[in-house]
């Protein structure tokens, strides 16, 4: 089976019994904190195949998969409540950790946009390329052949049917309006009937501009697979990054209906900052747990790859 044909990775995280607090009134001015833990209750996961190659453009494809995270999402709804979410990138532990870290960001926006509408935050990719990251003719094109526009007509043809002038140009009217045709065409459920999620049911509930606590770029830091040191230096580069496609991906976390964050409580930085605080929220051995050795190691089997604290929500 090719990584194209990979069934979508959606899973129920088992329930764990509330523990039982016992609370009096204090004597004087002292006070206890009860905090309920950040448990997730659920996860949904799409792999880097879903992308342009080092690009955050979603590609038409993931319309197979978004309908696992709906179907996530009705199970976990409080009547029409839906459950909280949050968006983390992750790139393979190969290249810079900056640039990573902003590739990765850039990719959890796409989707973190894709999945509420916010067609403004794709512009913002559009208009800020950041390296081999720029949304370009080519991105337009697998857009307009997506939604059955194809040829030398196409821009023509979609603006005909979407009340704009018949130009030809693909401008910032035409734009907007061809991503949100596509966002509608991709982020379907099984029925292949379009779907979006409130802002408002983000951990972060919308209140950050930059999208802090509802989505984020965790770039190398946590990587549920780490190749051996042989395998790096021996496998050529087509193998060695086939190996490392579990690595590359972006992971939706679901939590109760109705659960927030503090957003100046969310320790990860905003997509679109760099990586610095995310190096001061690691463990103290992060740098050996990140460190590859004499034999591959997988998350799932030794839990000593992640550098960072989001290991204890577990890998997909």
């Amino acid at each position: 089976m090719s990584d194209e044909d990979a069934p979508p990775v959606a899973f129920h995280h088992p329930t764990l019994p509330l523990v039982a607090l016992h609370a009096a009134p204090s004597l004087s001015g002292e006070t206890n904190t009860l905090r309920e833990p950040l448990r997730p209750i659920a996860c949904w996961a799409v792999g880097d195949v879903r992308f342009d190659f080092d690009s955050s453009f979603v590609l038409p494809d993931l319309a197979r998969e978004t309908g696992a995270l709906e179907r996530l999402r009705r199970t976990h709804a409080r009547g029409a409540l839906g459950p909280s979410l949050t968006v983390f990138g992750h790139a393979d532990p190969v290249g810079a950790d900056a640039y990573n870290k902003t590739l990765s960001g850039r990719r959890a926006q796409a989707i973190h946009a894709l999945l509420t509408r916010r067609v403004d935050r794709w512009e913002h990719l559009h208009d800020h390329p950041f390296s081999a990251d720029a949304w370009g003719s080519r991105q337009e094109r697998t857009m307009l052949r997506a939604l059955g526009h194809d040829g030398t007509a196409a821009t023509h043809d979609f603006q005909r049917n979407h009340g704009l002038t018949p130009d030809g140009i693909i401008g910032p009217l035409t734009r907007r309006e061809l991503f949100s045709a596509y966002m509608d065409a991709i982020c379907v459920d099984d029925d292949r009937k379009p779907f979006a999620v409130p802002t408002t049911e983000f951990l972060g509930g919308g209140a950050d501009l930059g999208g802090k606590a509802d989505f984020q770029g965790c770039g190398e830091l946590n990587p549920s697979l780490l190749l051996s040191e042989s395998e790096l230096s021996t496998l050529p580069k087509p193998k060695r990054d086939h190996e490392n496609a579990d690595n590359r991906r972006i992971l939706v976390f679901l939590f109760r209906p109705g659960f927030t964050v503090p957003i100046d409580r969310w320790p990860c930085p905003r997509a679109s900052e760099t990586d610095e605080a995310c190096h001061r929220r690691l463990f103290s051995d992060g740098p050996a747990r990140r460190k590859p050795g004499a034999a591959r190691r997988l998350y799932k089997q030794t839990r000593d790859t992640f550098a960072g604290w989001r290991s204890a929500m577990g890998a997909v």
